[in-house]
């Protein structure tokens, strides 16, 4: 047997113009469809994140925020906002607002024990179910920062070092 019998060259193509490759009777489209999401429900679920109080520690008497961002919630849902002892899992400051606001303020109470910890808590009103939870944060003492009682750093004139001799 010889090489001719087993290589077949292939055939050519006549040469056409560019208008005449196309023949829209014979051509075949293919359509391809891209989801941009994904099949899973997992998009329906709804979702409370708490992003602050930070870490601190925070002085009491000071007014800090609870801030928190959702998924899948109307905007005007309403949420309520606790603020919680970590030992004692009570809220010690209770507040109310709609779920796009996002932000919260409150104050520290001077009765709230510096030796705790406390965290945000944020939920649904119509369903407790849906809550979110920030993160630990401590308290000091806010004697000297400008909160609570204050120092007095005045002095007299006969305190006047500028002239003591030595």
């Amino acid at each position: 047997m010889d090489r001719k019998d087993y290589y077949k060259p292939p055939k050519q193509m006549p040469q056409s113009k560019p208008a005449d490759l196309i023949d829209l009777n014979q051509a075949s489209l293919v359509y391809i469809t891209v989801f941009a999401f994904p099949a899973d429900k997992r998009h329906e679920k709804q979702e409370i994140h708490v992003s602050a109080p930070g870490a601190g520690p925070w002085a009491v008497g000071s007014t800090q925020s609870c801030s928190w961002w959702s998924n899948n919630i109307k905007s005007d849902a309403k949420v309520i906002v606790e603020i919680k002892s970590v030992s004692s899992g009570k809220a010690c400051w209770k507040g109310e607002a709609e779920c796009g606001t996002g932000t919260l303020d409150f104050k520290i109470g001077s009765d709230w024990d510096t030796k705790d910890s406390y965290y945000c808590y944020v939920y649904l009103k119509e369903d407790e179910t849906c809550y979110g939870k920030g993160g630990e944060f401590t308290l000091i003492s806010s004697y000297g920062y400008g909160y609570g009682e204050k120092k007095d750093y005045s002095y007299s004139k006969s305190d006047d070092y500028s002239k003591k001799t030595y």
